[in-house]
């Protein structure tokens, strides 16, 4: 996991990413480790960042490899807006940044993966007929496969459906990676008896599981900065699920800008628990707590037990009792409205708002330290619980100005740079255009 933050104001902005990585070890046992970079410029000479949460890798490349291939293919080249730089580098995901065997590669993974699936499911029930049966026949073996893969083929047609996606949208996707599944599916069916019209619903259902559904492993990517036209800072945060065949499956999930009429932006990615706590003097819990099972509560239990009371006590006539639980039911669902005002106008008085206030004046460097701070705090709780400790190790700051462009306050290095120098010759030596003559 990881716990990522933003601060914007007027004078600009800056970000902080811990370094933790966790690594499935196989079974629920992870690996974690502290040394993972999440905080990255996208250009050697714009001010535009970008940090990635969730997943490290996309489509089998590490968002790394892939965010420092664009800064080469970026270039000097500039945007008048962030959303130029967005839209230049989504372009690049779709068009330039994987090559055919990374989608190969991926749909033979999901084709394998929905295979183990119904092979598992398919070994169960044989084995519960041979328990029940003392045998099975051929017949009953090759009807419990076509089974397992009829409904496994039917809810992914249903999801399908679902989401809208006609085959026709999808077809030349389905054409690419037809021999791609079928030769997967070859080799894993050995002895199966899946033969005929069942094999290929099989292939059909693994080739739809690749192209219809989203990626298991999302990523989260937040990109900030100034463009060339831009006063002020602003920030978008994606949701990336897969990029196949020059398709892009996400969705946007935050859009800060900072502007006249709003001075202050404060953004937690992945793991926030601690800024929210910082930030409105309540925790996510007790937030949804008082949200939702409080308004169950009062509109609920208590209603109904302030009615039993009542006709118990002869209050109230027993026939009278739903109309008295109905209108006890709707007034305790206004005490709760009431109740949930007044501790929101509380957590904004007394909590957030002092802190935008405040941050509204605060330096690029106030700035980076606070981003640090709400980084450090999550790690820290995480220290002194029992949770697994997914936030950690060495922070990375940066801030990023109109005219200073991006600048690193702490960055972590995987060596020592007085003995690497030609690594910062390099970095910084421009590309001579290209000679016409």
């Amino acid at each position: 996991m990881t716990a990522e933050l933003i601060v914007m104001n007027k004078n600009g902005l800056a970000l902080a990413a811990d370094s933790a990585v966790s690594v499935a070890t196989g079974g629920r046992a992870t690996k974690v480790y502290n040394t993972a970079n999440k905080l990255f410029s996208l250009s050697k000479y714009r001010p535009i960042a970008v940090m990635i949460y969730g997943s490290a890798e996309i489509m089998g490349l590490p968002w790394e490899v892939v965010i420092k291939r664009y800064r080469e293919f970026l270039g000097e080249r500039s945007f008048a807006s962030l959303a130029g730089y967005i839209d230049d580098f989504f372009d690049h995901l779709k068009k330039q940044a994987f090559t055919p065997d990374c989608y190969i590669a991926y749909v033979r993974q999901r084709a394998v993966e929905l295979f183990n699936v119904i092979a598992n499911d398919a070994d169960t029930r044989v084995e519960e007929h041979i328990k029940e049966n003392d045998g099975i026949e051929e017949a009953d073996l090759e009807g419990i496969h076509s089974n397992c893969i009829k409904e496994a083929y039917d809810s992914i047609r249903t999801l399908q459906k679902k989401l809208k996606i006609k085959r026709a949208d999808i077809q030349e996707s389905l054409a690419n990676h037809r021999g791609v599944v079928r030769e997967a599916i070859d080799e894993l069916l050995e002895d199966r008896p899946v033969k005929g019209p069942v094999k290929r619903k099989l292939i059909d259902a693994c080739l739809l599981v690749a192209i219809v559904f989203p990626g298991m492993n999302q990523s989260g990517l937040v990109i900030a900065g100034f463009g060339d036209s831009d006063v002020f800072p602003s920030a978008r945060a994606f949701e990336i699920h897969k990029i196949l065949d020059g398709n892009i499956h996400f969705y946007q999930t935050f859009e800060g800008n900072v502007s006249l009429d709003n001075t202050v932006d404060i953004k937690a990615f992945a793991q926030a628990n601690e800024t929210q706590n910082f930030m409105n003097g309540v925790s996510t819990r007790i937030d949804g707590y008082i949200a939702e099972d409080a308004a169950k509560i009062l509109s609920g239990a208590f209603a109904e037990k302030v009615t039993e009371q009542l006709v118990e006590d002869h209050i109230v006539a027993a026939d009278k009792q739903d109309d008295c639980k109905a209108r006890l039911a709707a007034a305790g669902k206004g005490v709760h409205a009431f109740i949930k005002s007044q501790i929101d106008g509380i957590s904004q008085r007394e909590f957030s708002g002092p802190v935008v206030n405040a941050v509204a004046f605060f330096s690029p460097t106030e700035m980076a330290s606070m981003a640090e701070t709400l980084v450090s705090l999550e790690s820290f709780k995480q220290q002194v619980t029992l949770r697994s400790e997914t936030v950690g190790g060495p922070i990375d700051v940066a801030v990023i100005t109109r005219g200073d462009g991006f600048i690193w306050i702490k960055r972590k290095h995987y060596f020592t740079p007085e003995l690497n120098h030609q690594f910062f010759t390099n970095y910084n030596r421009r590309k001579e255009p290209p000679n016409d003559d």
